[in-house]
């Protein structure tokens, strides 16, 4: 069962979500942290499997995406750091108040678990579970993406998003439709080595070295977007967590290709998904 929530967190979009209740042992409360352009229904058919293993499990549209958008896009004053600094937290505290002393994880994909530590109120998460989170730093990608972001952070972001307002995506058949001030600060983190940890300052840099929590990585040997170097460089910033990481291979799983988006689809419901997943809530 799903109900739908929303929140006036501020300016003229609400935050819209979903609430999958358990209807088994209550084991605490998942919060799904889409990736960059993603909408939540994305993450529906992974959520239920969940809410089915005993979870509650929470998703959501970050303001000026999917169902959390009201206005034209090209009117949307929004950034990264306004989504992790107010939705993030909200969802924090609304797991919070569904946990009641239970564990409370964050599984967060490619954005959604880049973001984790540059969230005020992450103290109150039990665990940090990313999945095909990695830098988005241009130059550590694979030559093939390496060069549609050269073109994409060099020509096409600068121009598009002050022709239109905002980013475009879905008309130029990348990522998303995005608003500009999401898309100008993604754009800065992508051309920074160190990522959103070399753009943000020395204060995020600490709290990425600071965190404590165990932080369990998935990560994908075919993925198109993320490759491994990239997800040990952001987890290197983890300087005191308990890492854990985890690189899969399309082959061993019998599988001809996962991706950066694959594991969260449906047909992995009877194999990675209870492989790779149930064994993480076990061991916390």
């Amino acid at each position: 069962m799903q109900q739908r929530f929303s929140a006036e967190i501020c300016c003229h979009n609400p935050l819209v979500g979903y609430h999958f209740q358990s209807s088994k042992a209550d084991r605490g409360v998942v919060v799904i942290a889409a990736a960059m352009g993603v909408e939540q229904k994305f993450y529906f058919d992974f959520a239920q499997w969940l809410a089915e293993q005993g979870f509650e499990v929470l998703t959501f549209d970050y303001r000026g995406m999917g169902q959390s958008l009201r206005q034209p896009l090209a009117q949307v004053s929004i950034t990264i750091s306004d989504w992790v600094q107010q939705d993030c937290v909200y969802m924090i505290d609304k797991a919070e108040l569904l946990a009641q002393g239970k564990p409370i994880y964050w599984l967060g994909h490619s954005l959604g678990g880049q973001v984790f530590a540059m969230i005020p109120n992450r103290h109150k998460v039990t665990q940090l579970i990313t999945i095909a989170s990695g830098s988005g730093y241009w130059k550590t990608s694979d030559i093939k993406i390496k060069s549609v972001s050269l073109m994409l952070w060099f020509l096409v972001v600068p121009i598009a998003t002050r022709l239109v307002g905002y980013f475009p995506g879905k008309k130029l058949g990348i990522i998303g439709d995005l608003p500009y001030g999401v898309m100008r600060q993604w754009r800065q983190w992508c051309l920074n080595p160190d990522y959103l940890v070399g753009c943000e300052g020395n204060q995020v840099r600490e709290q990425y070295h600071a965190l404590t929590l165990p932080v369990t990585a998935l990560a994908f040997q075919d993925d198109e977007l993320i490759n491994y170097a990239s997800v040990d460089k952001l987890h290197s910033f983890y300087q005191t967590a308990e890492k854990n990481h985890q690189y899969i291979s399309p082959k061993e799983q019998n599988l001809e290709q996962i991706g950066h988006f694959g594991f969260f689809r449906s047909k992995h419901a009877q194999t990675l998904w209870p492989a790779f997943i149930t064994p993480i809530f076990e061991c916390s």
